[in-house]
């Protein structure tokens, strides 16, 4: 198997964006929570009997909850004015994010908490936030990295991401601290040396019959612009070599440092898989569940170092330079970017839900017993109870074609496919991550005919809400809507103009054969 679809950024930490999605939402619950302060006080306030004094005046009680500096007035259900602490502490973080980033801080604050595009908060998964432990946060705290010169910054982020993680290296760190741009380079560069010409032949054809990507679209430069983008610092497995995108230790720079570091300290004292070696042997669908394991125990760290550690300031910070620059990964293809976020973002929930049920040991003995498939990072109760994958029938190389790799098609892959069918998320499936709950096993293949390409997707379907071989063929008629179908016993026919396909259901098995023509589409289909 030679399709490894985390090829280009397995040594990569895309820091800088990806986890601004997940601080919009830490911040969001920040908020919250403030406000809720407020508003408790607030009806103790109200709900408090007058303290006389001396000239016969009455005074609220007092509290030791600190006030925002203004007020403003609102309506009470009377019709008298009263003071707003709730909208004066949305104005207070408006002109904190405007300072901090200028006249378009309040814009990008309204997008944060919903605005008019719905924000970025809405299907944060709620066991985050109580692995985050946002209530810790003691608004105004200057926090607890020193003063002083990089290295001993370093020295103490490494010592706090240490005793909060529970597991320490004899090692020393050895960080170089360079520009974005340099960082972008380097990662361009050891990109370029892993992605094999046969590896981007295997992914753009496979990528371009399933409609991801354009018909010229090629996957080489799409990840390399991705890591462009997004980028934030490496560590190389191999030589363990660790980078920082930041030339000093700035709140980004902090926050960068502790995730590298829980790298570095993981792979001394627990061992990080050897991917390479992974994905030849079990394919990519393991190879992203172990990404899944590796950055999600980072990224984890490294939110709770910023909580417990920094100051709300400098996480106010580290959060809109993030956002600002997400824009930078709009042009790239959804399943594209999904396949890129995917460890840190379901990766955090995965490592998240393991310290709930059994704290960080938990999480040290999966580096021992990693996960599997996927469908166990999206479902982890499948890694408790031992769920394999099922192991579906080989699909037959159609007569005449030549096979460029076969692979395997896990959960997650089939998801980011359904999020966005013809890379346009407006024609989404309904509730993604629950049809692939349906998904037990699956693999790939594709063959070439010249410069034509065909494609066989086969699945099995351990159950669910929704059958697969009825969200397969959903998924290609929304991502084909021009393909005029047909319905026959146990599946579907497609027939564009370009290429068809041919989804055959059988019992517990779902196929999906797409190749320039009916017949053979049919034939790899029920082969």
């Amino acid at each position: 198997m030679t399709g490894d679809n985390t090829a280009g950024w397995k040594a990569a930490t895309v820091v800088a964006v990806i986890m601004g999605l997940i601080l919009a939402g830490t911040v969001y619950y920040l908020m919250d929570r403030r406000n809720d302060n407020l508003r408790e006080q607030l009806a103790s306030d109200e709900a408090a009997p007058p303290t006389p004094t001396t000239g016969g005046a009455t005074l609220a009680t007092t509290s030791t909850t600190t006030q925002p500096p203004t007020t403003n007035t609102t309506r009470d259900d009377s019709g008298s004015d009263r003071d707003d602490p709730i909208g004066s502490a949305d104005e207070e973080l408006g002109d904190l994010f405007d300072d901090l980033l200028g006249d378009e801080g309040g814009g990008l604050l309204d997008d944060l908490l919903g605005g008019e595009t719905g924000g970025l908060t809405g299907g944060l998964d709620p066991n985050i936030m109580q692995c985050l432990s946002p209530e810790a946060m003691d608004f105004g705290a200057e926090g607890d990295i020193p003063e002083g010169d990089a290295a001993s910054k370093v020295e103490a982020i490494a010592q706090l991401v240490a005793q909060d993680r529970g597991i320490s290296s004899d090692e020393d760190i050895d960080i170089e601290f360079a520009t974005r741009e340099e960082v972008a380079r380097r990662v361009r560069q050891l990109t370029e040396e892993e992605l094999a010409p046969d590896v981007i032949d295997y992914q753009n054809r496979l990528y371009r019959t399933l409609g991801a990507i354009s018909a010229d679209g090629d996957i080489k430069e799409i990840q390399i612009d991705a890591l462009d983008a997004a980028v934030g610092g490496f560590y190389d497995t191999e030589t363990g070599e660790l980078v920082i995108g930041s030339e000093d230790i700035d709140p980004l720079g902090a926050l960068i440092v502790a995730h590298e570091v829980q790298h570095a300290v993981a792979d001394d004292a627990l061992g990080l898989p050897d991917l390479e070696l992974l994905a030849e042997e079990e394919g990519s669908d393991a190879t992203m569940a172990a990404l899944g394991l590796i950055e999600g125990d980072a990224s984890l760290i490294s939110q709770q170092f910023m909580m417990e550690h920094m100051s709300f300031e400098d996480i106010i910070a580290v959060t809109m330079e993030s956002m600002s620059t997400q824009g930078a990964l709009a042009d790239i293809p959804h399943v594209v970017r999904r396949i890129l976020e995917f460890p840190y973002l379901e990766g955090l929930g995965f490592v998240c839900n393991l310290t709930i049920s059994g704290g960080w040991e938990a999480v040290d003995a999966a580096y021992a017993d990693l996960p599997t498939t996927t469908a166990q990072v999206l479902f982890p109760e499948r890694l408790a109870d031992d769920e394999e994958a099922v192991d579906v029938p080989d699909p037959a190389t159609p007569s005449g074609w030549t096979e460029v790799d076969r692979d395997t098609f896990g959960a997650a892959e089939l998801m980011f496919f359904l999020e966005a069918p013809g890379d346009d998320t407006a024609s989404a499936l309904s509730e993604p991550l629950d049809r692939v709950s349906a998904w037990a096993g699956g693999e790939v293949a594709v063959w070439s005919r010249g410069d034509e390409s065909a494609v066989a997707i086969r699945l099995a379907d351990r159950g669910g809400t929704t059958p697969l071989c009825d969200t397969v063929t959903e998924f290609y008629g929304a991502a084909f809507p021009d393909a005029p179908s047909t319905d026959f016993a146990g599946g579907t026919t497609f027939t564009g103009d370009d290429q068809s396909a041919h989804v055959v259901c059988d019992g517990n098995t779902v196929t999906l054969g797409i190749a320039p023509d009916a017949e053979t589409a049919e034939a790899i289909a029920s082969g």
